[in-house]
């Protein structure tokens, strides 16, 4: 198909051409000819214009879509401002993974974790024995306050083994004078929470096995929460709950209202920074995995976590697992833990790189 100025050149050739062989053009002739010629020149010149017009169409409505593109942008930098600042000051508009996932998004975690709690309390009790274990030393006190709170709990189904790591205190006395079936102890001398909680690991009869403290309190429906989900969800080997901070310690404000902390699972995340804590971490028995590292003092529940989910998704479980307190004495991590957390990241995360897990 030729243009219209390829036609045009073509007329002329041929009109030229046929001059040549009879002699050259009449004056009548030359007249049609250049008559010709104009009208077009005429037409390639309104066809020109409309494909200008069509053009400029087409940039006006370029034009508009980047500017509403624009606005939208604008717009959702806007919303995702007010998000990060919400979640920022409650930390808790989270979404959910696998199948606790809520079919509409937007529900508070506080909202989320109290209907969880209800709809638990009217469901069928399950007879899954829940194995807890409970590292101690010298805090004899508050290890009766933790006691307490196992014992209190909705779910009736479980065993406490609680390890005397070397106690001075009246610790040994106040685990004799409790008069539980349910609970045992152990004595080790002075070998660290990790290893503590390694000897326990060896003595666990139930079908999941939890963690608490001596200086945190176990909320009442959590082992409950625990025994419903690993009953009805067969292909998680780890899940983790929510925790109730006493106060912001950890980020220097002080006498602060106690917060609710709770993340969705994504082990990218995970990797860079730790948002699952010992208490609220439940797991099935007999995983290789499931050991407590020692090397990494301080910080092993979130290695732990990053071994156990190295194949296997945790479930996120938006039940209340743990009061935990800031402000307990005593210890169990050693001196200048905090100080090597640093570099015990970067191995952690140098590993991870290594081998994926």
């Amino acid at each position: 198909m030729l243009t219209v100025s390829e036609q045009i050149r073509a007329r002329l050739a041929h009109r030229i051409s046929r001059t040549l062989r009879v002699g050259g053009p009449t004056r009548s002739e030359l007249a049609a000819q250049l008559q010709e010629t104009r009208a077009a020149l005429v037409a390639a010149s309104a066809q020109h214009e409309r494909a200008l017009r069509e053009l400029s169409e087409k940039l006006a409505q370029f034009s508009a879509a980047h500017s509403q593109l624009e606005r939208s942008v604008a717009e959702a930098y806007r919303v995702l401002g007010d998000y990060t600042d919400e979640v920022a000051r409650i930390d808790s508009h989270v979404e959910l993974d696998g199948p606790m996932t809520p079919r509409v998004g937007g529900s508070g975690l506080t909202e989320r974790s109290l209907a969880l709690q209800h709809w638990l309390g009217a469901q069928l009790p399950t007879d899954l024995l829940v194995s807890v274990i409970m590292p101690t030393r010298d805090r004899s006190a508050l290890l009766r306050e933790a006691i307490t709170s196992v014992q209190a709990q909705t779910h009736t189904q479980w065993e406490l083994i609680v390890i005397d790591d070397g106690s001075t205190d009246d610790t040994a006395a106040t685990l004799e004078a409790i008069d539980d079936d349910r609970i045992r102890s152990l004595r080790t001398e002075g070998i660290g929470a990790a290893k503590a909680r390694n000897a326990a690991l060896e003595l666990v009869r139930g079908e999941a096995i939890a963690y608490l403290d001596d200086d945190n309190l176990m909320l009442p429906d959590w082992l409950a929460a625990v025994a419903w989900a690993f009953s009805h969800f067969e292909r998680y080997d780890m899940l983790y709950g929510a925790r109730i901070m006493e106060s912001e310690i950890e980020h220097r404000h002080s006498g602060r209202a106690p917060q609710v902390r709770f993340r969705q699972f994504d082990r990218e995340r995970l990797i860079k920074s730790n948002f699952v804590d010992t208490n609220v971490i439940a797991h099935r028995p007999g995983l290789p995995e499931a050991h407590w590292d020692p090397e990494f003092e301080g910080m092993e529940d979130w290695e732990f976590a990053i071994r156990l989910t190295a194949d296997k998704p945790a479930l996120g479980l938006p039940a209340l697992a743990v009061l935990y307190r800031t402000h307990a004495p005593n210890r169990m991590m050693r001196l200048g833990a905090y100080e090597a957390r640093k570099a015990d990241r970067e191995r952690v995360r140098a590993r991870v790189r290594r081998t994926g897990r």
